[in-house]
């Protein structure tokens, strides 16, 4: 009987199925570490002045810790992150030595108050390094869209309002990608460094890449379509937040039949994630996005409402996760569960226990089609 490991936040679930019942099992793996890549990144760390650290996946972590090595940042180096205390709180050895943007000046902007911090106004080389990943407003979130979405105030509002459809597009070149990438070029002498996951662990590192080079280094297959799929966020840096596995899941849902079940799993340990989510929960919007006035306003998130919405409409979906019952089943509408073995014992008792299921470990390294 096959035992497959499935992320769950830091730790891992274990699903298990049955052979009869095991479809198509999407499970990236590492096979070989950036070794030379981060050397060579290594050898040229003193051409910057700053490192820019705009998440704090596993493997953007993993990278820094061995760029800089243990002790005290050598050179006069300053590391800025856009979440201090978590990068210090995951890497114990950078205490005291990362810091925030700064205060926040105004970009001259026609429609959005943008604001960035004057450290990344000021005219130094750095370093900016960030985990890629699908996302389904901004197709790929590689580095040169990681900078704004990370740092610049309202750069998710600019975001927004730039798309074109409505639709979730991860792995697509998206006008709202295109957008930030028009902020982040107010930069200068930044050097954007991506690094491409694989088992949670740096894959590769892409300096300065294309939008092709980023996405066709990722896991690309077209599996056969199921009935159902049971799909894992990614774990931890990935499923934090319902917010990160509703972006998440759409690179991945391609390996279901539309109308079929999926099992998603995520741990959620940070709650909801966005002011969309938490507003809807907290009745003051409508899942239209609209507020209890019938006024249609941003809040952080506002896309997210319609992938909602999307989700619950063409798919039947279990959600196994941290959530609370009120909010995962009473307010989002979700079957739940609390452990793996009464999610596959839902979803096959939905489906009979002969139904094919195919298995996505980790969406955030995956892009699935339809065969």
């Amino acid at each position: 009987m096959p035992e497959i490991w499935i992320p769950y936040g830091d730790t891992e679930s274990l699903v298990t199925l049955g052979a009869e019942n095991l479809g198509e099992l999407i499970e990236p793996v590492q096979d070989s570490l950036a070794e030379e890549e981060v050397e060579r990144l290594r050898g040229s760390l003193a051409e910057f002045s700053d490192l820019v650290i705009c998440d704090c996946k596993p493997s953007t972590l993993e990278v820094v810790k061995r760029l800089l090595g243990e002790g005290a940042v050598e050179g006069g180096k300053r590391i800025i992150a856009a979440d201090p205390r978590r990068v210090e709180s995951r890497l114990p050895e950078l205490r005291g030595q990362v810091r925030g943007g700064g205060e926040k000046v105004s970009l001259p902007n026609e429609r959005i108050d943008l604001k960035v911090p004057t450290q990344l106004e000021e005219d130094t080389s750095r370093l900016v390094l960030s985990t890629g990943e699908p996302d389904p407003l901004l197709g790929i979130l590689d580095s040169k869209v990681a900078l704004p979405f990370a740092f610049v105030t309202n750069s998710r509002r600019l975001a927004y309002e730039s798309r074109t459809s409505d639709e979730p597009a991860p792995f697509s070149q998206t006008s709202s990608a295109e957008a930030l990438k028009g902020v982040a070029e107010r930069f200068r002498n930044s050097t954007f460094v991506t690094v491409i996951p694989r088992g949670s662990r740096p894959h590769r590192l892409l300096r300065d890449a294309s939008f092709d080079a980023v996405k066709n280094s990722f896991v690309t297959l077209s599996p056969p379509r199921a009935r159902a799929a049971i799909i894992g966020v990614g774990g931890e840096g990935y499923d934090d937040t319902f917010s990160d596995a509703l972006r998440l899941v759409w690179s991945s849902i391609g390996c279901v039949k539309e109308a079929g079940e999926v099992l998603l799993v995520c741990e959620c340990g940070e709650g909801l994630g966005s002011d969309a989510l938490e507003m809807l929960i907290t009745g003051r919007m409508s899942d239209q996005g609209t507020t209890k006035k019938n006024k249609e306003v941003y809040v952080e998130g506002l896309e997210e409402l319609h992938y909602l919405r999307k989700l619950k409409g063409s798919y039947s979906v279990i959600l196994m996760s941290g959530l609370p019952e009120l909010y995962a089943r009473t307010k989002l509408g979700f079957a739940t569960a609390r452990g793996s073995a009464e999610a596959v014992g839902k979803l096959l008792g939905k489906l009979g226990r002969t139904a094919k299921v195919n298995v996505v470990t980790r969406a955030c390294e995956c892009s699935l089609s339809s065969d």
